[in-house]
């Protein structure tokens, strides 16, 4: 089943004539295409505990806009003659088969992670809370969309979901690090922390809009293209000669030729921390010796909960790195910042 994600655009006449460009076939994670326009929405997610049709959607949705949600809470809509959720979960862009985890183990219980390349970039998309892992998925393997990953479900060793409330937690984004995040978390977490699902874990997941992206994708070339449409929320230096690893997997974060070393790096993100774009710098201020510094906030976004969690004022207007930059920083370079 096709993603119809221009029937409201065409209502509105905005568009005469739906042009889908991007390089790869969308398709929607359950048998409901997913919607356009905000009541279709509310009626597509599930609520948090709060009940609002907003705490299941992505961003700062949780604990009265607080509290960041990674993706969005798809709600069920079949239901088994036991009244358990029985909705199939597809492939939502053809892919690899990247993790499948088939345990309840973790915040995402029973859950499976699809890579996918486009544009010279390496996304992901994430399909958690499963009540069961399609038997047939081998990781590695390839997979087109459409493909039968499992079941919705209400699986999670940490939050217990009351009965009803089952739903496909869906995320979309980039891994941010492969042996640089590994480096990172066997020094910081282990042993008291042990790594269950290597690169897939969520420290190393960051998501972007699902809605955005079904919104825009198709307007787009690929999702270098798509990354281009987000918003840039601040931009970051980091002195360092060598390459952050996420450019060997995915080249097409760096607008210009990769080369073997470079003076620093300069890094800009969304206001949720996707790195939209590497720039290699051949000079670094000698005088300065912070380590990584905040060079750009953009005024929309300065009282945004998550990027004061990037970037933190000082008293004379400059900024200084916050813990969740300095965790996505050592991720991306797999050195504590």
């Amino acid at each position: 089943m096709r993603l119809r994600v221009f029937s409201f655009l065409l209502a509105s006449g905005l568009f005469s004539v739906p042009t889908f460009s991007f390089e790869m076939t969308l398709h929607a994670p359950t048998a409901v295409d997913f919607p356009v326009t905000p009541a279709a929405l509310r009626r597509y997610v599930q609520p948090a505990s709060s009940g609002k049709p907003e705490s299941g959607m992505f961003g700062l949705t949780r604990n009265e806009g607080t509290r960041f949600h990674e993706g969005i809470d798809v709600k069920s809509a079949v239901r088994d003659r036991h009244g358990n959720a029985a909705d199939e979960i597809f492939a939502v862009c053809p892919g690899k088969v990247a993790h499948v985890c088939r345990e309840n183990n973790g915040s995402y219980g029973k859950y499976v992670v699809l890579e996918h390349r486009s544009g010279g970039i390496s996304f992901y998309s994430l399909y958690a809370h499963l009540s069961l892992a399609a038997a047939s998925l081998k990781e590695g393997e390839s997979v087109p969309a459409g493909t039968f990953l499992g079941v919705m479900g209400s699986s999670s060793s940490v939050y217990d979901f009351p009965a009803g409330t089952e739903h496909l937690h869906f995320e979309i984004g980039l891994r941010l690090g492969g042996k640089s995040f590994l480096k990172w978390y066997e020094r910081s977490f282990l042993p008291d922390d042990e790594n269950l699902h290597a690169c897939w874990n969520g420290l190393n997941l960051v998501g972007t809009d699902p809605v955005r992206f079904f919104s825009e994708a198709p307007l787009c070339e690929n999702f270098r293209d798509y990354l281009d449409r987000v918003p840039v929320a601040l931009t970051v230096v980091v002195k360092d000669a060598d390459v952050p690893e996420i450019l060997k997997f995915s080249p097409g974060l760096s607008r210009t030729d990769i080369p073997e070393k470079a003076s620093s790096w300069r890094i800009s993100f969304s206001w949720s921390g996707t790195p939209l774009e590497f720039f290699p710098l051949e000079i670094y201020e000698k005088d300065d010796s912070e380590r990584a510094k905040i060079v750009f906030v953009y005024e929309k976004y300065i009282r945004n909960i998550l990027v004061m969690k990037m970037a933190e004022k000082r008293d004379n207007g400059s900024f200084s790195l916050g813990p969740r930059m300095k965790n996505i920083l050592s991720v991306l370079f797999g050195e504590e910042f």
